[in-house]
C-alpha cells in the first residue's frame, strides 16, 4: 500500500521514477533481489496467477508443440508451466531462464532445466521461447531488446 500513497507526489513530478520506486528507493526488481520473503511471496503469487494458464496451454497444446523439441520460458518464475510441459509433453526439452534469486533454491534434477541468468544479456537457444507475464513490466525500449535476444535464441 506504501507505493499508493506517493501518487500525488508521483503527478508533481518530470522524473521516470514510479510510485513504487518512490516509496521504497529503489526498483520492485531490486526489491526481490534484496529481500528473500518479498522474492518469495512474488513468486508464489506469480505461480498462483499462472495455475489456470497452464491449465488451459497444456489442455490445447497438443497442436502447438508438434514438431517442437526445445522450449524455453523467460522469466518462467519457479518452472510451473515447464514442469507440465515437460509431463504432459515429454519430447519437449524445457528450460526456464531466470535471475539467480529467484532460483537459487529450486533443484535442477527435475523434469525442467534451470537456466541462471538475465534476458537482457542472453536467452538460451530454443525451437520457442515464451514471454508469459514479462513484455508488460517493460518501457518500449527495453521490449524491444527483449524480443531481440528472443530472436537470437530462435
Amino acid at each position: 500500500m506504501k507505493p499508493s500513497l506517493h501518487l500525488g507526489d508521483w503527478f508533481k513530478q518530470d522524473d521516470r521514477q514510479n510510485t513504487f520506486e518512490m516509496a521504497h528507493n529503489c526498483t520492485f526488481w531490486e526489491m526481490t533481489r534484496k529481500t528473500p520473503k518479498f522474492n518469495k511471496m512474488f513468486n508464489d503469487a506469480m505461480e498462483s496467477t499462472s495455475s489456470y494458464m497452464i491449465h488451459e496451454f497444456v489442455k490445447n497444446a497438443s497442436n502447438i508443440l508438434k514438431g517442437i523439441h526445445t522450449l524455453v520460458d523467460v522469466g518462467g518464475g519457479t518452472g510451473a508451466l515447464a514442469k507440465a510441459i515437460v509431463q504432459n509433453f515429454p519430447h519437449v526439452e524445457c528450460t526456464v531462464l531466470e535471475l539467480p534469486h529467484v532460483i537459487q533454491s529450486i533443484s535442477n534434477d527435475g523434469p525442467a532445466n534451470f537456466v541462471s541468468g538475465d534476458m537482457f544479456d542472453f536467452i538460451p537457444q530454443a525451437d520457442v521461447v515464451i514471454l508469459k507475464w514479462i513484455l508488460h513490466d517493460w518501457c518500449d525500449e527495453d521490449c524491444i531488446k527483449i524480443l531481440r535476444r528472443c530472436k537470437e535464441a530462435g
